[in-house]
């Protein structure tokens, strides 16, 4: 594969070169089918062009001459060059390989050895696939046609999960802040849709408050949503003893308060209110919390002007779930 990619990235780059055509054209290839469309129509197309030589301008010839390939590449990339059309075609190809590749579980170690597991750190530093690949790539495991290869995200930014991958195989998500979130529990898009949306609008409560909360959680910008992984609803994170998160939250029980989104937005900001105090090392959350820390929490949460009849509210809908002292997540399920 790492010939083939780097031959039809070549070619591509000749006849479509990325100092004129960095991106793809406004207004094509915007959704999953057509990209799908794109990859299906020219693949066998390509290789076959590819495989015919290992010179750069016998397989250019050999695409211009391949009629399927040429009316394929002006059918997703229309009013465009014919030229310009199949180097895009073949970019786009050459992204789609390159991604094949840093997303896949294993690699290969040679002829005769085993395949090894690939790092979350090499994963993340392939930076050449990543560089040629913005907005030229589609992602494999959304194939119908091809068996599907296991998703490994680990070691990709929220950025380029953002680039490449529809939003239903997305793990990352940005936050408002600078601050990433992590669907570690798989949670429906519609969700996370909802979190998003909901902890921009807890985050711009937070005012002035906001630049200590982003300096000490520098190296802890992720919001974990986690399936009953905590016990309770949701926790700040404490960097101080290793925990490198701003936040994790039970999506078990978040996503399913009376009032939905205003239940939501207020646990966030409850959240947040504990990591400012954190980040503030306020003597009731650092070294350790010392059993007034919620109410001060809660004085935060009034100072920002959030609603605390709705967050009463939430607390009373919390604590009616709780049995024999404990919260049990999943009661009304």
């Amino acid at each position: 594969m790492d010939h083939s990619m780097r031959l039809c990235r070549e070619v591509g780059c000749h006849l479509a070169t990325p100092r004129v055509f960095l991106t793809v054209p406004d207004g094509l290839l915007v959704d999953e089918a057509s990209r799908a469309t794109l990859i299906r129509g020219t693949e066998d197309h390509i290789q076959n062009a590819v495989n015919a030589s290992m010179q750069v301008p016998i397989i250019m010839e050999k695409a211009r001459a391949n009629a399927d390939l040429v009316t394929a590449a002006n059918s997703s990339f229309p009013g465009v060059e014919a030229d310009v059309a199949i180097g895009m075609a073949m970019r786009f190809y050459a992204g789609f390989l390159e991604m094949a590749k840093i997303m896949r579980k294993e690699k290969s170690q040679g002829k005769g050895l085993p395949d090894i597991e690939i790092s979350p750190e090499e994963r993340g530093a392939d930076r050449a696939g990543f560089a040629h690949g913005v907005r030229f790539a589609w992602f494999v495991s959304v194939r119908e046609d091809k068996k599907r290869q296991e998703l490994v995200l680990d070691g990709i930014s929220a950025e380029h999960q953002e680039l490449y991958l529809p939003e239903r195989f997305r793990r990352l998500s940005r936050l408002a802040g600078g601050f990433e979130l992590d669907n570690k529990a798989s949670v429906m898009l519609e969700n996370v849709n909802r979190f998003i949306k909901c902890f921009a609008g807890a985050w711009q409560r937070c005012g002035n408050d906001q630049g200590r909360i982003q300096a000490r959680y520098r190296g802890c910008p992720s919001v974990w949503l986690e399936w009953c992984a905590i016990p309770g609803i949701a926790c700040a994170g404490r960097p101080d003893h290793g925990e490198k998160f701003l936040m994790r939250a039970n999506s078990g029980v978040i996503f399913d308060f009376p009032r939905g989104d205003a239940g939501l937005l207020v646990t966030i900001g409850h959240e947040l209110a504990h990591a400012f105090l954190i980040a503030s090392g306020d003597p009731t959350h650092v070294p350790a919390l010392d059993g007034t820390h919620e109410a001060v929490a809660e004085a935060v949460m009034r100072r920002w002007g959030l609603d605390m009849d709705e967050y009463a509210r939430t607390i009373e809908w919390v604590k009616s779930h709780v049995k024999n002292g404990c919260f049990d997540p999943l009661p009304w399920k």
